[in-house]
């Protein structure tokens, strides 16, 4: 494909990798990036980022063609929570895609599922998909630094346990469905008075999830009627990603059990939550990278 060909080209640029802002990144070949009988417009790239905190840091940037259109949504973004101005005209963008079949992928390529960024629609019928994601990097910049660290948290947790089933993307969800049932109010930012502390706030991250996980439908914040959750899990993999948010949750010191299906695991923590602070649970009867 011309996409692959022409980024492939630029990736081998020697002066690309001259310029003194990239003076740090190192373009790694991690696994062939490009099969001869590959059938996506989805190029992924691996870096390494050298520096003085971080050696060998790896970076996973995935670019696709896209259509941007200033402010344009596929559903109503009046009828969607924590909206803004600025988010409403951020919008969405429709990403090209060549292929609706999974399949096409070759066995030695980096398979790769795109829920991290974007969530296929209709996949019989078009080979268009919708990436709410401007609008999402909108939302998270109204964010207090509280509320990104335990994002980040997050993420660290799933990355040092080895979790293969839980995506950063599936964190991303939850942390701005926690902050929605926290009333959390966008255009009021420097409003942390219904916040609890980083830790607090990493646990509920993990406890949304658990709850999203019970009737395996996450539903992506800006498209509730997206299931982030893949599609083609059968009960073992469910039960495992299942086992894998009660594992990070135990590290966490929840109360959770790793050995039952026991109901009452998720609303452990909202009630020993409750006791402990009345502050901001007394305005949120309900329970949500």
């Amino acid at each position: 494909m011309y996409l692959h060909k022409y980024l492939n080209q630029a990736l081998h640029d020697p002066s690309l990798w001259k310029n003194d802002e990239l003076r740090n990144l190192c373009y790694v070949f991690e696994m062939p990036f490009l099969q001869k009988d590959m059938k996506t417009t989805v190029f992924m790239v691996r870096l390494l980022w050298f520096g003085c905190k971080h050696k060998q840091l790896r970076i996973k940037i995935d670019m696709v063609p896209a259509i941007r259109k200033t402010a344009w949504w596929s559903i109503d973004p009046n009828s969607l929570p924590m909206m803004t101005q600025k988010i409403h005209d951020a919008g969405c963008l429709l990403l090209l895609d060549t292929t609706s079949d999974e399949q096409s992928f070759t066995s030695e390529y980096l398979k790769e599922f795109i829920v991290d960024t974007i969530d296929r629609i209709r996949p019989v019928q078009t080979n268009l998909r919708v990436s709410t994601a401007p609008a999402e990097v909108c939302l998270m910049e109204t964010f207090p630094q509280i509320v990104r660290d335990s994002y980040a948290l997050a993420k660290l947790f799933v990355d040092i346990c080895n979790v293969t089933d839980i995506s950063s993307y599936m964190l991303k969800n939850c942390t701005f469905h926690v902050l929605q049932e926290l009333r959390w109010n966008p255009n009021m930012p420097d409003d942390i008075s219904k916040l609890p502390s980083l830790m607090e706030l990493t646990v509920q991250i993990f406890m949304k999830l658990l709850a999203f996980n019970k009737t395996y439908f996450l539903p992506r914040f800006f498209l509730p009627e997206v299931n982030i959750f893949p599609q083609d899990q059968d009960i073992q993999d469910k039960q495992h990603e299942k086992w894998e948010i009660k594992f990070i949750l135990k590290i966490l010191g929840q109360n959770v059990s790793l050995d039952s299906d026991e109901s009452d695991d998720y609303d452990d923590y909202h009630d020993d939550d409750a006791s402990d602070n009345d502050d901001y649970h007394d305005d949120d009867s309900s329970d949500d990278e």
